[in-house]
């Protein structure tokens, strides 16, 4: 073999013995020569290996490429090349096998070259599994990613720039990136490259920009584009990495228009942070607060405005972040000048339902403010014009005892008690001068600032000026389920609404009677709502204030609360006064209802929206589950029908059985036929012909095992109240929610 190539043998050996490759020859089968490289290969020395058969000494691995047909097939100068994965001890190793087939003289020879080519095979492996994991990162990566050579042409387009493009990868690949560009950028862009490579001027490399893109469908769109740079020894690549932002510029257009817009209304919309710092200032802020936009924004708002009442403003703070809204006024001054403002405050929150900030729409009320004050002013010189005639009368009273004393003391008669005269005027001018005052208070009272009110204690100061003013013959009585929750309002008008209902009220009662104020703490569900036009869900104190006089004909119920409606002689009255009481329940955040039977009484309800507080955060404004039915039978009396109907649909769809009556003799004929059915009756107090106390003696006389639920819209006579407080397990005051009914039911029939 030597002699084939032209060398000696000692030199071939020498050649063979310094090779890194492990050679064998064989000829015919058989071994004729082995390097050392193939001796460490096969674990054997030399000699054990020479003249032996190949089959029987080369390792399992090596038979794969030993097969006999192929061995002595083919002809001279043939070669092959393989990769087999060989084990010599506990290591494994991948050669890469070189097989010669030739001829010596006539016998048939092969020459076996082993090289180890493990490190390399693992080199391989390592950048396919690197390529993998990249092609997964890219292909995984929300943002379209292309690499280019500095040629411009694509090398890859992962599958987000599929999808943003509209092209495949196979159709880009191998393409200038040009194409992805609409004119003139893609005539340009070879042009750049250039540039870039002999000056290294950076446009977009490193730095990143918006540009525009082109669609496989030729649409354009606006993309976020930052460009890197990788570089080799033998090549440059570009790496670009592309978002589409035609979404954010969408909503940056919409947020232009909507500040456009804002711009452009005339109340002051402020967007603060959870520290108090001005983040947006729009044009009508500016022209109420007299600060530029430029001026505000950073800032923080107490340094911009201040608000009289810090109190409330912590308040308003606190709610807001509680609760999510915020409705009340401030009263602020801003370079000197005094405000009144109307505010509405709502919070914003981030995806994750953090607070982030407070947007706040202010309006400037302060003209509207004082044309209230105003009217309100001459409607309560109105009220007490009206109780005129009880005032001179008290007046009367006060001024006869010092008149007379006065008289006797001018006389000088001896055995005048002087002492115990002057007393008695003494007392006599106290008393006058606590109406007077009183009165004064209330007629000149200036509506201000809201602060924390107890609705108990404003009736009850009432209550005093009334007694003085209301005729002999009506009599006023206040009822309070203490503790009664504290509200925020104005002293002043809260004081307006209870004398404009008890004046309303007085004057039902030309013969006299009876009025009766009562103050209750209220929750309202979120399914009760809907039977209270106006309310919302959350806490409330009621003043309710009612009367046994005239009560109100049905077709005129509607038109009360209208302003200058009346039904009093002319000269009698303005129709102000129930307009008023509505106009400052909205202004308080409240509402109004009333219920009246005409000839009997009438009711009217005053709700205010109670302070939060501690106490008032965990009330269940969801409502309170009341157990439902199990089939028993419920006999409800009322003579309105639309009472019965409302009534018997709530109770069957919560699992009672019903039966109706628009009267007391219906009732007892009804419970006749039933007898050993009807467990409990919803009573009216108040019906025509029978009333609700007689048929409750009459139903217990029949069964005096019945239970009974009384009802009115109003306060009940003595005799009825008497009866009530006998015969009836629970009294429901009209107008009465779901909840109310079925828990009484449940009490009763626990």
């Amino acid at each position: 073999m030597a002699e084939e190539y032209g060398l000696n043998e000692n030199l071939f050996h020498q050649i063979m013995e310094i090779c890194p490759h492990a050679f064998i020859f064989a000829i015919e089968g058989k071994i004729e020569f082995v390097n050392f490289e193939a001796c460490q290969l096969l674990n054997r020395s030399q000699t054990s290996l020479l003249h032996q058969p190949l089959r029987e000494v080369v390792p399992s691995e090596f038979l794969a490429v030993l097969n006999e047909d192929e061995f002595l097939a083919g002809g001279e100068g043939e070669k092959r090349e393989e990769i087999i994965r060989f084990h010599p001890g506990d290591k494994g190793k991948d050669l890469e096998v070189y097989i010669r087939r030739l001829k010596v003289g006539d016998r048939e020879a092969r020459l076996f070259v082993f090289q180890d080519v493990t490190a390399r095979i693992a080199r391989e492996n390592s950048i396919r599994e690197s390529e993998s994991r990249v092609t997964a990162i890219l292909d995984t990566a929300v943002d379209a990613i292309i690499t280019i050579n500095d040629r411009g042409i694509v090398e890859s387009f992962n599958r987000a720039a599929e999808r943003i493009f509209g092209y495949s990868a196979s159709e880009v690949i191998g393409q200038n990136v040009s194409l992805l560009m609409p004119a003139p950028d893609r005539e340009r862009h070879d042009e750049y490259i250039d540039r870039y490579k002999r000056t290294g001027e950076k446009r977009i490399i490193g730095i990143g920009r918006e540009v525009i893109g082109r669609k496989r469908d030729g649409t354009l769109f606006p993309i976020d584009l930052a460009v890197g740079e990788s570089q080799t020894p033998k090549q440059r690549r570009f790496v670009g990495m592309i978002r589409d932002i035609s979404d954010r510029k969408a909503a940056e257009a919409r947020i232009r228009e909507q500040a456009d817009l804002l711009d452009k209304v005339s109340d002051a919309v402020i967007v603060l942070d959870l520290e108090d710092r001005v983040l947006y200032w729009n044009r009508g802020a500016e022209r109420l607060y007299k600060y530029p936009a430029s001026e505000a924004v950073n800032r923080k708002l107490s340094e911009l405005v201040e608000t009289e009442s810090t109190n409330a403003l912590i308040a308003a703070r606190e709610q807001v972040r509680e609760f999510g809204i915020w409705d009340g006024e401030f009263r602020q001054t801003t370079k000197g000048q005094k405000i009144v403002v109307e505010s509405h405050w709502t919070l914003i929150r981030d995806d994750g339902g953090k607070p982030m900030s407070i947007v706040a729409i202010h309006l400037d009320v302060s003209e509207r403010k004082e044309l209230e004050a105003r009217f309100l002013r001459a409607q309560r010189l109105e009220s007490i014009g009206t109780l005129v005639s009880g005032i001179a009368h008290d007046l009367n009273n006060v001024l006869t005892p010092i008149l007379m004393t006065i008289k006797l003391l001018k006389k000088e008669k001896p055995g005048l008690d002087r002492r115990g005269l002057l007393e008695t005027a003494e007392l006599s001018v106290n008393r006058g001068t606590a109406m007077i005052k009183q009165l004064l208070t209330f007629a000149g009272g200036m509506e201000g600032e809201r602060t924390t009110v107890q609705l108990d204690e404003v009736a009850s100061e009432v209550q005093t000026i009334l007694e003085h003013t209301l005729p002999k013959s009506v009599r006023l009585e206040i009822r309070c389920a203490r503790p009664i929750w504290p509200v925020r309002g104005d002293r002043t008008q809260l004081a307006q609404v209870v004398m404009n209902l008890c004046v309303n009220s007085r004057d039902a009662l030309p013969g006299g009677g009876l009025i009766d104020i009562s103050i209750e703490n209220r929750i309202f569900s979120t399914k009760t709502i809907s039977q209270y036009p106006g309310s919302k869900p959350g806490a409330y104190v009621v003043l309710s204030v009612t009367d046994n006089g005239t009560g109100i004909a049905p077709e005129v119920l509607d038109k009360i609360f209208d302003p200058f409606f009346t039904t009093k002689e002319f000269g009698k009255g303005t129709g102000l006064g129930l307009s008023t009481v509505v106009g400052i329940a909205k202004n308080h955040g409240g509402f109004v209802n009333v219920y009246s039977e005409f000839g009997r009484g009438t009711r009217i309800n005053f709700f205010i929206p109670a302070t939060h507080s501690a106490e008032l955060a965990h009330l269940p404004l969801d409502g309170i589950a009341a157990q439902k039915g199990n089939g028993e039978c419920v006999l409800v009396v009322d003579d309105e029908p639309a009472i019965l109907m409302t009534t018997q649909a709530i109770l069957e769809s919560n699992g009672y059985i019903v039966r109706t009556a628009s009267g007391g003799e219906e009732a007892l004929a009804i419970f006749r036929k039933y007898p050993k059915e009807i467990r409990v009756v919803v009573m009216d107090m108040m019906m025509p012909g029978m009333d609700g106390p007689t048929t409750m003696q009459k139903l217990h006389e029949l069964d005096r095992d019945l239970k009974f639920i009384a009802t009115s819209g109003l306060r009940p006579t003595t005799r009825a109240a008497s009866i009530i407080s006998s015969e009836a397990k629970a009294f429901l005051q009209k107008p009465y929610s779901d909840e109310q009914l079925l828990q009484a039911l449940n009490d009763i029939l626990a």
